[in-house]
């Protein structure tokens, strides 16, 4: 299959980089199929469902709130706001087009609690 890939893109005068190319197949199926991949910072599945794409903004997320917890020991309160903007807020925002309107979207908001500020 791939020889076949491979001789389309040499005939119409294109480049395959076997290294950079990533293959996700959409079938209908209920089967499961493991794997997602990262498209324009958009994380899908075969099922285009939007749970993989949460799942990585979670972790991301997750990650943000930890250092911004630790800021909030050494630092004042406008440095860790800074630090909250930076690390947590522009994550949420660009993906948020993604995963509006996701029932797993409350891991999201849950996370975003976590570090409202009073």
């Amino acid at each position: 299959m791939e020889e076949a890939k491979k001789k389309w893109f040499f005939a119409n005068k294109l480049y395959w980089n076997s290294k950079k190319t990533q293959q996700l197949d959409f079938s209908m199926s209920r089967r499961l199929q493991s794997g997602s991949i990262k498209v324009l910072g958009l994380h899908m599945d075969s099922k285009l469902s939007r749970s993989a794409h949460i799942d990585e903004t979670a972790k991301e997320l997750s990650a943000a709130v930890f250092s911004i917890r630790k800021i909030k020991y050494v630092a004042t309160a406008s440095w860790a706001r800074l630090a909250y903007l930076a690390n947590f807020h522009h994550i949420a925002m660009y993906r948020l087009q993604f995963w509006r309107m996701a029932a797993e979207a409350d891991r999201i908001f849950k996370l975003q609690k976590k570090e409202a500020w009073k």
